[in-house]
């Protein structure tokens, strides 16, 4: 549940829980602090992500692609039904034989929702699609390698090289609607405990916001990665030194 006039989150349930958010608004010891765990999108923004999730799904169900909430997303349908409110992008992963479907999906029919999306690789490999709008919901145009704000991230990764968002295993199976905002989204219904907050649990009892704000970044760092690809960390000082607060 999203607290309009305190623009900060206060919980689906057991709301004497979270007093801590409330009343203080943030935990943090450093600069900006009073950024910490604030609602970072409006309701129109969200609005927007909430489009662009009921396209992908509807996109996901013209090509036969079984997918599902992971990382951030994946805390945020369980614990919030809905994004985390100092998270600001959505993250999916699908199955390894429907990665070519992901990949392919081509300009026709990205145009016809108004989409385009961006590959980005890591190690010659690739590690992730974005999907964003090209219309007048891509409310900030960002450098080449990131593209359009707001977004949805699908990974494409296996276990070895991403243990979050890897892909889903058949033994996971099946997914299921969970509610995430105004919409709906695929949980896998029996993930699999290499999955690091699926077997780290520390998020039931605990909120921490690390600070990531895409919508913000005008800023980014370029760092290498083993062999020399470069690879793009987005990391604002909108929000920084924010301290977990137990719930």
């Amino acid at each position: 549940m999203y607290s309009t006039l305190q623009n900060t989150w206060c919980g689906p349930d057991n709301i004497e829980n979270y007093q801590p958010i409330l009343t203080k608004g943030f935990a943090s010891s450093g600069k900006s602090e009073s950024n910490c765990y604030k609602n970072v999108m409006s309701e129109e923004e969200d609005k927007i992500l909430e489009e662009l999730i009921n396209i992908w799904t509807k996109i996901a169900e013209e090509l036969d692609i079984t997918w599902s909430v992971c990382a951030g997303s994946y805390i945020g349908a369980l614990r919030h039904q809905g994004r985390i409110p100092w998270d600001d992008d959505f993250d999916i992963t699908v199955m390894k034989e429907d990665w070519e479907k992901v990949d392919k999906m081509d300009k026709k029919l990205l145009d016809k929702y108004n989409l385009k999306k961006h590959t980005i690789y890591k190690a010659s490999k690739i590690w992730l699609i974005k999907l964003y709008f090209t219309d007048h919901r891509a409310l900030r145009h960002g450098p080449k390698s990131q593209g359009s704000w707001p977004f949805i991230d699908i990974f494409l990764v296996d276990k070895k090289d991403e243990q979050d968002c890897d892909f889903i295993t058949k033994s996971e199976l099946p997914v299921e609607k969970k509610p995430f905002g105004n919409t709906y989204v695929n949980v896998y219904k029996n993930p699999s405990k290499r999955r690091k907050w699926v077997k780290n649990l520390i998020w039931k009892n605990q909120v921490y916001d690390d600070g990531h704000r895409h919508k913000w970044s005008k800023n980014h760092l370029i760092k290498k990665d083993i062999i020399g690809t470069k690879l793009q960390y987005i990391r604002d000082g909108e929000a920084e030194n924010c301290k977990a607060i137990n719930i």
